[in-house]
């Protein structure tokens, strides 16, 4: 099924990329692509769920939340979109409108008001939302007291990215406030869902991306096999610590944080030639304000050898990145092809989401803490 799955997503990504002819469908996205095959592989896993939750810190009016929401699915194309099957193709329509609900739960009278919200979103973040479903997003506010709101954010990865959420949480905050005081919500920025494919469309047809493509084969001759972690002891405390530091917002720490990943591989499997993916955002031009599916995971390789200090190593790391990142826009679908490595898999062992977004907006004055679910399988 999978030799299946990987010829079938090889021939669509030499398919014309313009809109479909059908004027009321469109492509999927190289991006989107990659993770419609890799879930056929899995059609009843939860993985491809990607949440959070913003914890707001003062009172907040349920019914002006509701509205401003309301609003800001209204104006983004990602959150009306229906993933169909035209002809065996996957392609994607723009809804102008969609049925959804969004629970309200006063949680002030429990011992823990957190604890119980957060079981609720975990339960929901773990049932299956195939791709055909809707609607792809699911949304949940939770009162923990008169001045402190949990605000839950789902969304199936094939319609956004981390980036994504935090565009739409953003714009969420600037209506409500706007809403508070009175004031006319201003007219949506968003980039549209069509202008976002015909991106796609230029860079795919572009000189650029025949020079990604020969940097990437260039930059993966000999690369070495995923290093295993299989039957490591220390793997689920080290893991978490890397977790729980990846939130850290100065911009340099995803240089420190990815030396520091190769070195814990090194010590971890004894392999000096190390590959680790780097998740970017891989937006440019209109994608830096379109809510939507763009998001990429880059192979990063680094050498490590006992005796080099971390310091050489994070310079190492840093020069790699340098490198990469030039070549972000190439997608791990077209990595995975080019290669023949299955859907499913990854060039890299571990990967290391850095949440470097600005959450600093507030609701209505209101400050907020974001707190991160899940980013997905990698």
């Amino acid at each position: 099924m999978v030799s299946d799955l990987n010829r079938s997503f090889s021939d669509r990504m030499q398919r014309d990329w313009a809109p479909v002819q059908n004027s009321s469908m469109y492509r999927l996205s190289t991006a989107q692509l990659g993770i419609w095959f890799a879930q056929q592989i899995n059609p009843d896993a939860s993985a491809y769920n990607i949440g959070e939750y913003i914890e707001i810190h003062g009172s907040l009016d349920p019914r002006l939340f509701e509205q401003a929401l309301r609003t800001v699915v209204g104006e983004t194309d990602a959150l009306r979109l229906q993933i169909v099957n035209h002809l065996d193709v996957p392609q994607q329509v723009v809804r102008p409108a969609l049925s959804w609900t969004m629970p309200y739960t006063d949680l002030s009278e429990e011992a823990d008001p957190r604890a119980v919200a957060e079981a609720w979103m975990q339960a929901d973040l773990a049932r299956p939302v195939g791709p055909t479903g809707g609607p792809l997003f699911g949304y949940a506010l939770f009162k923990a007291s008169a001045d402190r709101f949990f605000w839950y954010a789902r969304y199936h990865h094939i319609i956004m990215d981390a980036f994504g959420m935090w565009l739409i949480a953003r714009r969420v905050a600037n209506i409500y406030t706007q809403l508070a005081i009175g004031r006319t919500t201003n007219e949506g920025s968003f980039g549209s869902l069509a202008a976002l494919l015909e991106q796609d469309a230029v860079y795919r047809a572009s000189n650029q991306f025949a020079l990604d493509r020969q940097f990437w084969a260039d930059y993966l001759d000999g690369c070495p096999e995923p290093a295993s972690l299989a039957g490591h002891p220390s793997l689920g405390e080290s893991q978490g610590f890397l977790r729980n530091t990846a939130h850290l917002p100065n911009r340099s720490m995803d240089r420190l944080h990815s030396a520091a990943t190769a070195v814990f591989l090194h010590r971890l499997t004894s392999s000096n030639d190390l590959v680790v993916g780097l998740p970017v955002a891989a937006r440019n031009g209109v994608s830096r304000f379109t809510p939507g599916m763009v998001s990429n995971v880059l192979p990063l390789r680094v050498s490590v050898r006992p005796n080099m200090t971390m310091s050489e190593v994070v310079g190492q790391t840093s020069w790699q990145m340098r490198r990469v990142l030039k070549h972000q826009q190439y997608q791990i679908a077209d990595l995975r092809r080019d290669g023949g490595i299955a859907n499913g898999r990854m060039p890299f062992g571990l990967s290391l989401n850095i949440m470097a977004f600005d959450y600093s907006f507030k609701f209505a004055g209101n400050n907020i803490i974001a707190h991160n679910l899940s980013l997905g399988p990698v």
